[in-house]
């Protein structure tokens, strides 16, 4: 069993409530650059509960850990944890506003990345046609997230408890290099596909419904 004290007891000093205004320039920086920081996309609250069911999680470890796989990112995943599933759904229209378009939930994924994990250079699936990086935790120092949209320079990203990376997911190039200086580094992934897209039939990445494993 793992063990690990990762609660997201220092929360971050700007303002969480994602305002209009701010959604109104992630909006446009999304459809321009591929990609947006959304600060605050999760509230405080819901951080610390969320990192509190997270530490939790890990006490099961491994049996129900679907990560450390041959050429998989992380030793310790889960896909579509019934709570995250939860805030994947939840998260709809904010994310409908951010992006601009009608969406369908396709799935979530959650990570606890330890030292020595790599993210490596990817795009993804047909069913993260819209996708959300939200950070949880870190224990060590600050793992940033890298993106290249096409045409782009890379650029690299540090995210506070509750702020989130939104971008297009079979576009955007993202990767995160060897993690050594960080012990723990927790996120979720949420991914959406649009309605009027050729992506559509993704939809709750074609299981039965949210909450069901692939």
């Amino acid at each position: 069993m793992i063990e690990a004290v990762f609660i997201s007891n220092e929360l971050p000093q700007h303002q969480q409530t994602v305002f209009m205004e701010q959604n109104m320039n992630c909006t446009e920086e999304f459809q321009n650059k591929g990609y947006t920081i959304v600060r605050g996309f999760i509230d405080p609250q819901s951080v610390q509960t969320i990192s509190r069911y997270l530490e939790n999680a890990l006490k099961r470890y491994p049996e129900n850990n679907q990560g450390g796989k041959s050429g998989d990112s992380s030793k310790i995943s889960w896909y579509a944890d019934p709570l995250i599933e939860t805030v994947l759904l939840n998260s709809l229209p904010e994310m409908e506003n951010i992006t601009g378009s009608k969406l369908f939930p396709s799935y979530s994924f959650t990570r606890v990345y330890t030292k020595g994990d790599e993210l490596k250079p990817h795009t993804d699936r047909p069913a993260c046609e819209v996708s959300v990086t939200c950070h949880v935790a870190t224990v060590g120092k600050p793992w940033p997230i890298w993106m290249q949209a096409p045409g782009s320079e890379p650029s690299e990203h540090y995210l506070e408890p509750g702020d989130a990376c939104v971008y297009h997911g079979c576009q955007v190039k993202h990767w995160r290099t060897p993690a050594t200086e960080t012990d723990i580094n927790v996120q979720f992934m949420l991914h959406y596909v649009k309605q009027d897209g050729p992506n559509a039939d993704h939809k709750f990445d074609k299981r039965p419904s949210l909450g069901l494993n692939k």
